[in-house]
């Protein structure tokens, strides 16, 4: 067992480094709907400069971070509905914590 767990890192890493352009791209903040820009009015501060945060960036780095979970274990059918739901209910659970955060402390920006 010890070694299949040093595997499946072995192969997530693979996928991880893998350049973008060479894997699957799909919409995974699609399926938000209408609730797509449901964080209270959040600002950041990233290389883009200052800006609003919104709910669908969260979807596509959960969403991306599964595309390579499936394809280090070499599954096919990665876009599925039951895959689509569980990046919208994972990105939802993920904005309330942090909008939690956000209201609890002293800042208005994030860098």
């Amino acid at each position: 067992m010890r070694n299949t767990i040093f595997e499946e890192d072995r192969l997530l890493t693979k996928a991880a480094e893998t350049p973008r352009e060479n894997k699957p791209r799909f919409d995974w903040a699609e399926d938000l709907g209408e609730n797509r820009f449901e964080i209270p009015k959040v600002r950041i501060t990233d290389g883009a400069g200052d800006r609003d945060f919104h709910i669908a960036e969260v979807a596509e780095v959960i969403g991306e971070a599964l595309t390579d979970l499936m394809l280090s274990r070499e599954e096919e059918e990665i876009y599925t509905p039951q895959n689509r739901e569980l990046v919208v209910e994972s990105s939802r659970l993920v904005v309330r914590a942090a909008a939690s955060s956000w209201q609890a402390g002293p800042w208005k920006t994030w860098n």
